[in-house]
Formats: C-alpha cells, sequence, structure tokens
C-alpha cells in the first residue's frame, strides 16, 4: 500500500543489497548512519519525462557500495515491508570496487586494520565499538565536568618525558634545533597546575610509550586526574573488590621471609629466588623491575575479578609519597582480567624527597634502565612552592573501552592501529574493479 502521489520522502544513502525481481523491477536496500531503508524501482511508475530507456540505463549503472539519492512515495510493498517507491533517482558518488565478502574480512585482519573502512562497510559491529568507545569518553569527561574538574592540554612534545617510567619516543624539531620526546604521562605537568591553583584538574589525551603493543597500543588514550586536598582512602577497597598487600601476597607464593626490598642489598636474594622459580628477568637488573616482574607472574594473574593491589614498595614508585609505613607508597593499582586499569597515589610534595627520588632513578638509568625517570629539576622546583596534599588517578581508556564492550583484543577499538608494512604477497586482493 502506497500513499498518493502528493506525499513524497526522499533518502540519501550507500546500496548495501540489490535484488533483480525482473528488468523491470529492482530492490534496493539503501543505508545509512546503521538503518536501511528499501527502495522500490519500478518502471511501470517511472517518470514518462526522463525518457523511454532512462530506467534501463539508471539501472544498469548502479550497483553495491554507491552513494544515491532517492525520492519517491512511502508505503508498504506486499510482505509489507516499510519502502519508497522511486520516482528519482540520481548516483551522488560511485563506489568503483566490488564489495569484499563477510567471510573474507573476517578472516584477513590485515585488510581490516588496513583498510578500516572496508571492516566498517561490512560489519556494523566495527562501527558500533568505536560509537560506544565515543560514548564512554564522553560519560568519562561529562564525569569530571560535573565535579567542577577543569580539562586542561599538557604538552605532547617536550624536552623530557616524565611523569612514568617507560622508555619514551624521540623526535626533532629542526626550527629551534632541539631534540624532544614525546610525552608519557602528563602527570607533572597537572600538579604544577595544582601548585598554580587549579585544585581540581584533568586530562584525557595520547600517551606514547615506545614498548610491546600486544596489549597495549601506542599512543594510548589515558585520563589522568589530581585533585587537591584529598585521601586516597576514600576509594572504597570493600567487598565485591578483593585487595591484595605486595609484600605478603609475595612472601606467600615464595614460601620465604622476604628482605627490606628497597634496600640494594637485597637484589641478589630477590634474583636467586626468580632463577629457582625460572622467572626471567631482563637486563638491567634493578630492584623495580625485579619486583615488577615478581608482580606479573605472582600476583597479576590473580587478579581475574577486580582487585585492588596496594602496599608498593617506594622504590617501585618514585613519585608517590609514603604510607603510614615508609618503605611502602601510599598506592593502588585496579586490576581487572589481570590486567592494570588503574594507577592512583598520593602525590610526593617534599621536593628534597622527590630530587632523592629522582637520583635513584638516574643510577638506575646508568646502569642501562630506559624505562627510569629522568631527574626533572624544573619539576623538583615547582614543588618548592608548595603542592598541598594532592591524589592522582591514570585510567587506561583503552582497556577500560576493552572491559565495557567485552572486547578481547585491543585493535579491535583503535580506527587505525599501527601495523607493519606489508611484504609482497600474493594472496588475492579484496580490490577488485566492478
Amino acid at each position: 500500500m502506497w500513499l498518493d502521489e502528493s506525499h513524497t520522502s526522499a533518502i540519501v544513502g550507500r546500496i548495501v543489497l540489490r535484488r533483480d525481481a525482473s528488468k523491470n523491477l529492482i530492490f534496493l536496500v539503501i543505508e545509512r548512519d546503521g538503518i536501511q531503508v528499501q527502495a522500490v524501482m519500478n518502471k511501470q511508475h517511472w517518470p514518462s519525462t526522463f525518457g523511454e530507456n532512462h530506467f534501463q540505463i539508471l539501472s544498469g549503472a548502479i550497483g553495491l557500495g554507491d552513494i544515491i539519492y532517492v525520492k519517491g512515495v512511502p508505503g508498504r510493498t506486499k510482505s509489507g515491508q516499510l519502502s519508497i517507491r522511486a520516482t528519482c533517482l540520481k548516483m551522488l558518488s560511485p563506489c568503483l570496487h566490488i564489495y569484499p565478502k563477510k567471510h573474507v574480512l573476517l578472516e584477513d585482519e590485515n585488510i581490516r586494520y588496513r583498510q578500516r573502512y572496508l571492516d566498517m562497510l561490512v560489519h556494523r559491529s566495527t562501527v558500533d565499538l568505536f560509537l560506544k568507545r565515543s560514548k564512554i569518553i564522553r560519560t568519562i569527561r561529562s564525569f569530571f565536568d560535573t565535579r567542577e574538574f577543569v580539562e586542561i592540554e599538557t604538552p605532547v612534545l617536550s624536552l623530557m618525558a616524565g611523569g612514568a617510567n617507560a622508555k619514551p619516543f624521540t623526535t626533532r624539531m629542526d626550527v629551534m634545533n632541539l631534540d624532544l620526546q614525546m610525552r608519557i604521562a602528563p602527570e607533572l605537568y597537572l600538579k604544577q597546575l595544582v601548585i598554580g591553583g587549579i585544585d581540581r584538574v584533568y586530562e584525557i589525551g595520547k600517551q606514547f610509550r615506545n614498548e610491546d603493543v600486544a596489549t597495549k597500543v601506542n599512543g594510548s588514550t589515558i585520563v589522568e586526574w589530581e585533585t587537591a586536598d584529598g585521601q586516597i582512602h576514600q576509594i572504597d577497597f570493600s567487598q565485591p573488590f578483593k585487595r591484595i598487600e605486595i609484600i605478603p601476597e609475595l612472601e606467600k607464593a615464595l614460601g620465604v621471609t622476604l628482605p627490606n626490598v628497597n634496600d640494594q642489598s637485597s637484589m641478589e636474594t630477590l634474583l636467586q629466588l626468580c632463577n629457582e622459580r625460572n622467572i626471567v628477568v631482563q637486563k638491567p637488573f634493578t630492584l623495580p623491575r625485579i619486583l615488577d616482574k615478581l608482580i606479573s607472574e605472582l600476583i597479576e594473574p590473580k587478579c581475574i575479578d577486580p582487585t585492588f593491589v596496594v602496599g608498593h614498595p617506594v622504590c617501585m614508585s618514585p613519585l608517590a609519597k609514603s604510607g603510614e609505613n615508609p618503605e611502602l607508597a601510599d598506592r593502588f593499582e585496579l586490576f581487572v582480567g589481570t590486567k592494570e586499569l588503574a594507577n592512583a597515589y598520593m602525590e610526593l610534595n617534599d621536593p628534597a624527597e622527590q630530587r632523592r627520588r629522582f637520583a635513584s632513578q638516574r643510577m638506575a638509568r646508568d646502569q642501562g634502565d630506559v624505562e627510569a625517570q629522568p631527574m626533572d629539576e624544573s619539576f623538583c622546583l615547582a614543588l618548592e612552592y608548595a603542592l598541598p596534599p594532592t591524589v592522582g588517578w591514570g585510567l587506561g581508556i583503552d582497556r577500560f573501552c576493552m572491559l565495557m564492550t567485552g572486547t578481547k583484543r585491543i585493535k579491535e577499538l583503535i580506527a587505525f592501529p599501527i601495523l607493519k608494512p606489508l611484504e609482497h604477497t600474493t594472496e588475492p586482493s579484496v580490490n577488485q574493479p566492478k
């Protein structure tokens, strides 16, 4: 049943399905923003003003993937499907290639990731993932905005990348004859903003860490915030969230009482414990690297359900204030599905102690640890102007989106992940011309 000719509608979209009932009756499924509408081309209702052969010429010219404009009378076909009976159709942008079959893209990740637009055209689920990610980020931003946090952008390029232990990317600014590093965290800048009087500040942005991309991505998207006069213990550690103390848990797993792991003299004992249990620690050997390896092997696999890991040795936390126990940082990490989701701590605000911590990190760098943090004297100078008691928190948005969407591979949530260039291949290409 169709409305009368005085009621017309128009749509613009991509042809995703074509079915020819006869040479004079063609059904097109047109899609836009995930919504599909059927257009019916019937020569019987085609305007004669277009010319005798116009219908055949036009129907022979359009195909899958083409972007078209359709104007006509809305109604329902005999099967009851909502449709538009075309009285005018225009080609807006032709697709010059044959659409690949779904199973071809599913079996070849190279195609899906390198030609993401094809993946999106064939798999609506890919588009839905990107939309969910966008909504999650909007919700995070709204959370902070409604609590009167100020969003401020900090430098992506600087003379010295700090705020976390990671190997930075380097680049060069020719006009100023400077070697620069891409940021690995905005933390030090955010704390300087707190010193300057912005008590609640956050940033959502890219961080670049020159490391393994199997479970991470470069650059990863992180939200990091700092709030003055906050207490890390305002976070609820009660059930259903599990809480693991690092040193007691390691002692339980190793079956020994550990020495003071902040003391360099404990390194030989820790390495021996690793060797006895076939835990491989990569050189250079430093206390933070050995402890991090022990935690990743003996504690993280137990963090399947949401788990707060607490009681980090101070040597692992150069920017965190000590808690009641001066050997332990006032810090926690949140793990879900054995992967770190968030990292938070009370910020160290003693400039003398911060310089001492940086000096310890510099010793590790001198031993070859490229992930150790550099001495940042400009930040220490800022601390001399008094950083109020401050809590900082960093959340990996990519992993958080994986958790919220049930996605198993981080590349599925990245629109255009970095891939190695393809070498010569004899595999058939999906880019077949029509």
